[in-house]
């Protein structure tokens, strides 16, 4: 199979998976080192990238637009606490084989369930973009041309040693959201524009924690 996609849509295997993206895209940036860790030492034929979970893909905007839209939703969600979602699965391929043929890829990654928080996201993403953001919360691990024989279920058990606490039911936290420049660009070339922290930070009236 692998060897026939690869015939197919004519990659080279030999080379870093270079797919070219498209579009302003919106990230749910990962604060979980664990999954950052597996970005960074699974990937032998892609470039690292920022843990995430797709909110809003391939946006057709200018620029000025993408950055405009994204200063209305940081006023609406900056501060209003971290997300947390819950795994469905340990980190698995996509699908029997891990391929996703829109984007020319084999990947392994998570799944979650979705939460009130989250949906609450997605509809302030709806009232700044005019789109209410993915409904299929999941975060990739691994990327690699569609029919790699670098992505097999063997590395998805390798990861799932590595970190057994990605397992089912596990949460995992995400504290800021980014605007994404995908246009035209590779995984290693895709530029954060912007971003909002999620995270509450004491007010003048709220206690510090005392530090040692």
């Amino acid at each position: 199979m692998g060897a026939l996609l690869t015939r197919l849509y004519g990659v080279d295997q030999t080379t870093k998976y270079g797919f070219k993206f498209s579009g302003f895209t919106l990230w749910l940036l990962a604060a979980d080192a664990g999954v950052q860790r597996v970005i960074d030492n699974f990937n032998p034929n892609c470039p690292r990238w920022l843990a995430h979970s797709t909110l809003q893909y391939g946006m057709r905007l200018d620029e000025s637009d993408a950055r405009r839209r994204f200063a209305r939703l940081k006023n609406a969600v900056e501060g209003s606490g971290p997300i947390t979602l819950r795994l469905t699965g340990p980190p698995d391929l996509y699908g029997p084989y891990g391929d996703v043929s829109v984007y020319q890829m084999r990947g392994i990654g998570l799944m979650f369930q979705g939460s009130q928080k989250y949906d609450k996201l997605r509809d302030s993403i709806g009232q700044s973009f005019g789109t209410a953001g993915s409904s299929f919360p999941h975060t990739s691990l691994v990327y690699d041309w569609i029919g790699s024989p670098r992505v097999t279920n063997d590395v998805a058990e390798a990861i799932r040693a590595a970190v057994p606490e990605l397992s089912y039911g596990a949460e995992v936290v995400f504290d800021a959201v980014a605007l994404v420049d995908m246009r035209g660009r590779s995984v290693g070339e895709w530029e954060v524009l912007d971003r909002v922290s999620l995270v509450r930070e004491p007010g003048c009236d709220e206690p510090i924690a005392a530090t040692a």
